[in-house]
Order: structure tokens, then C-alpha cells, then sequence
């Protein structure tokens, strides 16, 4: 197994190799061949999908060492993988270093240099997180979804006020925004009877789609209308099929009404459409369900095993000390 000098060394390599090629040098031997890399990311990101970051790592660690001494976009984009699996097997330290490595070979990766923020923000490291989120919006002043993940990392921070003022900075720098992005920002800044009638009018206009759709129930929820939030939900899912995001609000949304039952089944169904992007809030929402209907062996049961995949959320570690006494 690679150590984590080796991967170290690794990245040595990759980012001489840009000198050398330049400067005219051959192939590197002993390297292994491009369909071997490929298929050893698709093989990590396949263990991704499954929630076993070790195994992913390890896959990801074994495509860079197949590196022919020529850096392609394809070594960045593994490295990245390898920093996220970092991050998510509770290694925060190896998680910058690699996303510092992708940044010391091409400055222009934005997902890198937020990424690199969001582990920062988790170590308490504010100032670096910050000057990290900011430069990453710096390369990509309209892309929206950057301003929306720094906003929800910031404010799971306990940072709401700071969180608030990267959406008026989203809302400064892009003068032409559409209906659904207002509504969006709208909704960000808790003004819910405007971000649902911008998303409204959005999905008026036939632009509907699953984040909309999240995002208006979460305007009549906010508004009082959980009701309607649900049957809107329901309603979306009847219509387009499962979808693992859906069935999480639904699944909250049944939690507010006092309806764990409904709740378990909702986040049961969106465990089954085996989204890796939606696994750990399905996961931790349904271990919440357990605990409201009263079934606490089994809540404690699932965190376990919760634990065992996301090993570095201490909120879920406290909540699973509270577990072991019921």
C-alpha cells in the first residue's frame, strides 16, 4: 500500500514532470497505461458511490502512481477525489495538502481552492477558509452553486452573518440573473414570500427541475404551508420518479409534522436510489426518525454504522454518546 510520503512524491513527480516536458524529456518508465488510470478512478469513484472512502482512496492513490510523467487534466481530477475521500475518512491535514498540491500545479482550479476552504472552515481556520472560498470565486465570478455550498458551509459553521454576505455578494456581481437563481438568493436570505413567487414564475415558465422544486417547498414550509410543501414533493415524485434529494425534504417535512413514520419511509426510499451525493443526510435524517419514533436500538444501530462511513462528523459522535444511554 502507497504510504503517504509516496503520494507525496507522487505529486513531486507530477509537477516537475510539467518542467520536463517542456523541456523536451521522454516518457517515464515503468508507468502504467492510461486505461489503467482510468479504469482505477472509475473504480474509486465507483466506491464513492458505496460510502467506502478507504477503498476509494486506495484506488485513487494507485491511479496517480500509473502516472507516465506527463500531467493531464485527468491526474488533477483524481487528485481531487483522492482530497475528498481525505476529508470524508476524517483527515483533514492529507486533505489540504492534496488540494494544496492541485493548486501548486495549476492555480486555476476552482473546486480545489474551495474545497481546500471547506476543510479549513472545519479545522477553525476561518481566516484561511475565507481568503480560500474567496479566491475560488475570484476564478469563477457567475458560478452560482459556489456562492450556495460556501453560504450552507458557513452557516453549519455557526457563521450566518458572514454566510448572508456571500449571497449579497452573488446578487452585487451578477446583474443578470434568472427567475430561479433570484428565488434562490431570495430564499438564502430569508425572504420566502419573494424567493417563492421568483420560483414560481420560474416553474411557470416551464423550468422546472428537482432543485426548483426543493427550493419552493422549502418557500411554503418556511411560510407556514408544510402541507403543501409535502403534496408538492409527492407530486413531483409521482411525475418524474425517485429522486434522492426529493425524498429527503419529504422526509423532513414529515419529521415538522410530527409523522416519523412517513419519515422513515421517505428517507428509506431515498437510500434505495443509492445517490452517494444525498447518502449521509438520508442516513443521518433517518437515524433522527428512529430517535422521534422512539426506536432507539435501532437509531443507535444505524449510527454505528453511519460512524463507520463518515467517521468525522462530531455532531453524529455526540449524538451517538446520547445513543448509547437509551
Amino acid at each position: 500500500m502507497k504510504t503517504r510520503q509516496s503520494i507525496k512524491s507522487i505529486f513531486l513527480l507530477l509537477a516537475s514532470a510539467l518542467f520536463l516536458t517542456a523541456a523536451g524529456c521522454g516518457k517515464a518508465e515503468g508507468a502504467g497505461t492510461a486505461d489503467d488510470k482510468l479504469s482505477l478512478r472509475e473504480q474509486g469513484i465507483a466506491y464513492m458511490g458505496a460510502g467506502d472512502y478507504q477503498n476509494a482512496e486506495l484506488s485513487f492513490i494507485k491511479a496517480l502512481s500509473t502516472s507516465n510523467g506527463i500531467v493531464k487534466q485527468v491526474d488533477l481530477d483524481i487528485s481531487y477525489y483522492l482530497g475528498v475521500c481525505e476529508y470524508k475518512l476524517g483527515k483533514p491535514d492529507e486533505a489540504i495538502d492534496t488540494f494544496s498540491a492541485i493548486i501548486g500545479i495549476d492555480d486555476g482550479q476552482e473546486d480545489a481552492y474551495y474545497m481546500r476552504g471547506k476543510v479549513e472552515l472545519a479545522k477553525g481556520d476561518k481566516q484561511r477558509a475565507f481568503e480560500d472560498y474567496d479566491r475560488a470565486l475570484e476564478l469563477e465570478p457567475s458560478r452560482y452553486v459556489l456562492y450556495q455550498k460556501i453560504y450552507m458551509d458557513l452557516c453549519d459553521a455557526g457563521y450566518e452573518s458572514e454566510a448572508g454576505s456571500y449571497i449579497g455578494k452573488a446578487v452585487s456581481a451578477n446583474e443578470k440573473m434568472s427567475d430561479y437563481q433570484h428565488g434562490i438568493f431570495s430564499y438564502y436570505l430569508g425572504n420566502y414570500d419573494e424567493a417563492r413567487n421568483y420560483l414560481e414564475k420560474a416553474r411557470n415558465e416551464k423550468k422546472e427541475d428537482s432543485r426548483l422544486i426543493i427550493y419552493l417547498g422549502r418557500c411554503y414550509n418556511a411560510l407556514g404551508d408544510s402541507d403543501y410543501a409535502a403534496t408538492l414533493y409527492q407530486s413531483w415524485l409521482d411525475s418524474n420518479g425517485d429522486d434522492a434529494f426529493i425524498y429527503n425534504e419529504l422526509g423532513l417535512i414529515r419529521l415538522g409534522l410530527s409523522d416519523p413514520e412517513g419519515a422513515l419511509s421517505a428517507f428509506a426510499s431515498g437510500l434505495e436510489t443509492e445517490d452517494p451525493d444525498a447518502d449521509q443526510c438520508l442516513r443521518f435524517n433517518e437515524i433522527v426518525a428512529y430517535e422521534r419514533a422512539g426506536e432507539f436500538a435501532r437509531a443507535r444501530s444505524r449510527m454505528e454504522e453511519y460512524l463507520k462511513v463518515y467517521p468525522s462528523d462530531k455532531t453524529a459522535a455526540r449524538e451517538y454518546e446520547f445513543l448509547k444511554t437509551r
